[in-house]
Parts: structure tokens; C-alpha cells; sequence
């Protein structure tokens, strides 16, 4: 990749979740209570508050991945799920603990190879500075993991690489 060099120790990929359009409907009421998760090669680097009730949710959240040219990383992930609650269940159904009971809802998922990260954003597919002018935010499809998932709707990130000894995680 063109942003690991010797001193890649120094530079961190920042990833930020701006937000999300056009979600799929998940709850009675018409709207989703919408949350993001950012995963890098089956690792958590990130989750985003719950948007409570909106289909267009603003998260803002700031993650710096450290890059270590010796340890690559291969798969950024982000999905978007809906926060249920256990207000509705019944305390028969609490017991089975089935998953459909308590679980959150699926509402999409991007999945982006980290050699290709940067042809988002630039299409030399060069790695960009995070305030960088020609850097601008790109907006995704959300994908379905199967046929049968019900999702709608666009992420909107950030992507770029930060420098220094100081560029420490921010949310």
C-alpha cells in the first residue's frame, strides 16, 4: 500500500462514521434506533452512539487505526444495526433466550478491502491526508449479508491518514 513506509509508525488511517441515509424501517413505529459498528479484520475498533427513533442518523465517531507496515491490515467492515429492546418480550421468552428475542436488527453492512480504501476517495487510489483539501467524504451502499435482509440506504464517511506521535484516538 502507497501510505507504508518505513516510519508508517508515525501515520494512523483515520475512520470516520458521519452518518447514514435512507435506513431501513426496523421498528413498529416506522423508524429504526440505528447503531454502527467499525471492524478491522474481525477486530472492534469502534461503535457509534444509538440514534434513537430516525432513519437518517449523525454519529461523528473518530477512530485512528494504527499502521504498522509489517502487520497490514487486510478488511475494514462497518454494519449498521438497529437497537431493540426487551420492553415487548415476555418473561417466557426472556427464558428460552432466543437470539430473534434479543437481538438487534440487521440493517446493513460495507465491506471494504484496505487496498482499495483509498479508490474511494481518490481516483489515483493514493492515500490522502484526513484534512487534506482533496480529501472529501464518500458516501457507500449498505449491502446485505443475504437475500432475505431488508436494507436500505448510504453510509457517509471520512477516510485519511493522520501524522504524529500525538494522533491518538478522538471520538
Amino acid at each position: 500500500m502507497s501510505f507504508f513506509n518505513k516510519n508508517s509508525n508515525d501515520f494512523k488511517l483515520r475512520i470516520s462514521i458521519e452518518g447514514a441515509q435512507n435506513l431501513a424501517v426496523a421498528d413498529a413505529n416506522g423508524l429504526s434506533d440505528p447503531y454502527a459498528v467499525l471492524l478491522i479484520d474481525n477486530k472492534k475498533y469502534g461503535k457509534t452512539v444509538v440514534n434513537k427513533k430516525t432513519l437518517h442518523p449523525v454519529w461523528n465517531l473518530h477512530t485512528n487505526i494504527p499502521l504498522h507496515a509489517d502487520k497490514p491490515h487486510h478488511l475494514i467492515e462497518i454494519f449498521v444495526w438497529d437497537k431493540d429492546r426487551l420492553r415487548d418480550a415476555k418473561l417466557k421468552d426472556i427464558i428460552t433466550v432466543n437470539k430473534e428475542v434479543i437481538g438487534d436488527d440487521f440493517l446493513g453492512k460495507i465491506s471494504i478491502p484496505v487496498g482499495q480504501l483509498f479508490d474511494l476517495v481518490n481516483p489515483s487510489g493514493k492515500a490522502l491526508e484526513y484534512d487534506s483539501p482533496q480529501n472529501a467524504d464518500v458516501t457507500i451502499p449498505l449491502e446485505k449479508r443475504n437475500h432475505q435482509d431488508n436494507v436500505s440506504g448510504e453510509l457517509h464517511l471520512r477516510i485519511g491518514i493522520i501524522k504524529g506521535p500525538d494522533c491518538g484516538n478522538r471520538e
